[in-house]
């Protein structure tokens, strides 16, 4: 089974008012009845599928349990950042978490201030990453772009692709319009989803081998953190320390064993 991880400490004002610092826009119903947040957790629902872990920050974590309940879906925990420091370490934060209970655990980790517009892809592209992530592969999503967009990072695939899985060739940071432009029209390039499948024990040796020291700084924080009512809070001393680095940054543009399966 895959455990849903679903990450939603970011915070930000581009769509301000109705995002703000202290209520961020995964957690207001932009489009339909339900919240990004509570789209992305609905995404995840299915016999393949166990309860998903959250990784919030401490703020928003009183809203993170009243929008689970309010779709009925139970969390298996909330892991609480005391502050926001990228994805790389709340990646690791949940790997390291799920690993005690099983490190064969296979973890899809979603995004929360996106939202999926055909979920049955999702589920079809699943069974094929299920199959890289049984040989330890690290498998991320591309989508085909509809335009050049500029606010999204790319994958860089040796030829279009209509399912995959595929090992990709680069990953290529948000680019400005002109490139974006000949990148599109390139149709070697997907956009990147954002959502990858491994198992926790091959993304904590992927951690181990290029970000020895946020395993170090994660362990003892993550192992000796007290279950409170489903909340799992990490103490901000030693939270302090964690560098601010992205998942891409960190593992995704030096690890060897990725595949890339197309989404849409």
């Amino acid at each position: 089974m895959i455990t849903p991880v679903i990450l939603c400490g970011v915070s930000g004002n581009r769509l301000w008012p109705v995002s703000r610092a202290s209520f961020p826009k995964q957690f207001a119903p932009l489009v339909g009845c339900e919240t990004l947040f509570q789209k992305s957790a609905l995404c995840s629902l299915g016999a393949e599928f166990t309860n998903p872990l959250v990784v919030t920050n401490s703020n928003f974590r009183f809203i993170v349990k009243e929008q689970l309940q309010a779709i009925s879906i139970t969390h298996d925990a909330i892991l609480l950042e005391p502050a926001q420091r990228n994805t790389a370490p709340a990646f690791l934060a949940a790997a390291i978490y799920l690993a005690q209970q099983d490190p064969e655990k296979a973890m899809l980790v979603l995004p929360s201030d996106q939202m999926l517009h055909k979920v049955e892809d999702l589920k079809v592209s699943l069974k094929l990453g299920l199959a890289e992530v049984a040989r330890g592969q690290i498998v991320t999503f591309g989508i085909t772009p509809t335009y050049p967009e500029t606010a999204y990072g790319y994958l860089e695939i040796p030829m279009p692709v209509k399912h995959g899985p595929i090992q990709p060739i680069r990953f290529i940071e948000k680019p400005d319009a002109a490139r974006a432009q000949k990148m599109v029209k390139s149709g070697s390039l997907l956009w990147n989803a954002g959502m990858l499948l491994f198992k926790a024990k091959d993304i904590l040796t992927a951690f181990k081998t290029h970000e020895p020291d946020l395993v170090r700084q994660l362990t003892k924080p993550i192992k000796t953190s007290k279950d409170d009512r489903g909340f799992y809070r990490l103490k901000a001393e030693e939270w302090a320390s964690v560098e601010n680095i992205s998942i891409d940054y960190a593992i995704m543009e030096k690890a060897q064993n990725l595949s890339v399966v197309h989404l849409a």
